[in-house]
């Protein structure tokens, strides 16, 4: 029994992808391309059009570049692009054609089209945390006080001690934390009670301030305002 192969004029052959430093696939890395084609004996007319897909579960083509054979028969064709950040499964699409114009679902008779899926390593996130305070409108009498809850958030593992102070009050006002530093648990919460003290000298008016918590080097705030009134009361009118 004899056996008979099939051998279309054009086709891809194989898809590799690599790191050019040869480390893991991860955002931000320079990737080689080389895919195998076979190409017609009139391959100046025959391309191949590369592309590269963030999520392969759901694709959005991004095309890399055009490439053209520079032989009939079987060789390699190579390209390189920087890896993105995206899903941890990206893709590589190539599309060998006969004429034609660069498209990422070209169809055609002699044309060739294959999809390459590979794994990439998720970068860690990056330990961090934010503050909040609710309610963030406050009001105060002169010679008197108003209150808040400030929650500090940690993002990405934070789990540090965050010192927690004001900024911005207007002159005779004063802000207090209980606790004055705190520390949330890793991707968690933590609160703090803010009071904010008016001195009688404090000029009525609306003013903005902030709650800031810092950590090290890195300081995140929440915006607030403070709204100071005149003290409401009876009036005690003397006669000589």
């Amino acid at each position: 029994m004899g056996s008979e192969m099939c051998i279309r004029d054009r086709s891809n052959d194989r898809l590799k992808v690599s790191t050019t430093d040869g480390s893991a696939f991860a955002p931000g890395k320079t990737v080689r391309i080389d895919a195998t084609v076979w190409a017609y004996s009139s391959y100046t007319t025959d391309k191949l059009d590369l592309y590269y897909a963030a999520n392969a579960s759901s694709p959005s083509w991004t095309f890399i570049t055009t490439l053209t054979p520079t032989a009939a028969g079987a060789q390699t064709l190579s390209a390189t692009y920087t890896l993105p950040s995206g899903s941890s499964l990206q893709a590589v699409r190539a599309v060998f054609r006969y004429q034609g114009s660069a498209g990422a679902c070209v169809s055609g008779s002699y044309n060739d089209r294959d999809d390459l899926v590979f794994a990439v390593d998720a970068p860690p996130p990056t330990p961090d945390f934010s503050v909040a305070c609710s309610p963030a409108s406050l009001s105060a009498i002169q010679g008197g006080s108003a209150a808040s809850t400030c929650t500090v958030t940690s993002t990405g593992g934070f789990a540090s001690a965050v010192s927690l102070a004001c900024a911005g009050l207007p002159s005779g006002a004063t802000c207090s934390f209980s606790p004055a530093s705190v520390t949330p648990p890793a991707n968690g919460t933590v609160n703090s009670s803010l009071t904010v003290s008016v001195a009688s000298s404090t000029t009525i008016g609306a003013y903005n301030f902030t709650a800031n918590g810092t950590s090290g080097s890195t300081t995140r705030s929440a915006n607030l305002s403070l709204n100071v009134t005149s003290p409401v009361g009876d009036v005690l009118a003397a006669f000589d």
